[in-house]
C-alpha cells in the first residue's frame, strides 16, 4: 500500500481537529474518526512504515483507546460467517480461480486471480463483469485479475458479485477479515500464528473501521 505525504498530513490534520475541537462534535464523529486512526496505525504496522510516528499516537487516544480489537465468541463467529467469500466454479472449463487479495492504499481494492484452463482459451473473449457492468482484465505474469476500485469506508461490508465466464466470485472487503480470522485466530480471538500477529491487528482494524463508518451515516 502507499499513502501520499499530503493524504497522510490531511487525515491527521482533521483528526485532530475533531478530536482536540473545543466544542466536540457527536459520538459517533469521534468513534469513527479513533477507528480511522487506528487502522491507519495497524496499516503502518502491517507494512512496517513509518512505525515510530503511529497514527493514533496523539494526545487525544488514550491507551485503550490504541488497544488492537480482538474479535472473539459469537461476535468472531458472525463476523466470519456473515462476510466469507461465496464461491462458484461452475466447470472451470475456460478459467481457474487463483485467489483475492485486499490492496490497502488511498482507498482499498479488492483484487480478484485467475489463470486460463489451458492455452487455447483467449482472455479477450471471455464475459467479465462486476455486478453487471463490464469490467476490465489486467495481466500479471502467468495470471489475470479483475479490481474492485474505491471502495469507501461505508461499502467495506457490501459484496461484490464477479462474473468471470462461468464462475461467480461474491465478496467484501470484510471478506478478507473473515478470512484472516478464521484462518489465523483460534475462539477465544488470539492469533495462532506469531507472525500473523500483525495483520490479525489490521483485519480487526479494519472491521472496526467499518462498523464505525456505518454508524456515522446512520
Amino acid at each position: 500500500g502507499t499513502v501520499s505525504k499530503s493524504f497522510e498530513y490531511q487525515v491527521k490534520k482533521y483528526a485532530d481537529q475533531v478530536l482536540g475541537s473545543e466544542h466536540p462534535m457527536g459520538e459517533s464523529v469521534q468513534n469513527f474518526v479513533k477507528a480511522l486512526m487506528n487502522y491507519g496505525t495497524y496499516a503502518q504496522y502491517y507494512f512496517d512504515y513509518k512505525t515510530e510516528n503511529p497514527a493514533n499516537g496523539s494526545e487525544y487516544f488514550t491507551e485503550e483507546d490504541r488497544k488492537p480489537s480482538v474479535l472473539s465468541g459469537d461476535e468472531r463467529t458472525s463476523v466470519i460467517n456473515d462476510n466469507k467469500m461465496i464461491l462458484d466454479k461452475a466447470t472451470e472449463d475456460k478459467v481457474k480461480y487463483y485467489g483475492s487479495s485486499l490492496l490497502l492504499e488511498n482507498t482499498n481494492v479488492i483484487r480478484h486471480y485467475f489463470t486460463l484452463a489451458d492455452s487455447s482459451v483467449d482472455v479477450s473473449t471471455l464475459d467479465v463483469t462486476v455486478d453487471g457492468a463490464k469490467a476490465e482484465v489486467k495481466q500479471k505474469g502467468n495470471f489475470y485479475y479483475v479490481d474492485i476500485a474505491d471502495i469507501t469506508a461505508t461499502c467495506l461490508a457490501d459484496k461484490y458479485t464477479v462474473k468471470i465466464d462461468s464462475m461467480t466470485i461474491e465478496y467484501s472487503c470484510l471478506s478478507y477479515v473473515a478470512a484472516v480470522l478464521n484462518n489465523y485466530t483460534d475462539e477465544s480471538g488470539a492469533c495462532i500464528k506469531s507472525d500473523k500477529q500483525n495483520l490479525v491487528n489490521l483485519a480487526a482494524s479494519l472491521y472496526d473501521y467499518s462498523v464505525a463508518a456505518e454508524n456515522l451515516v446512520l
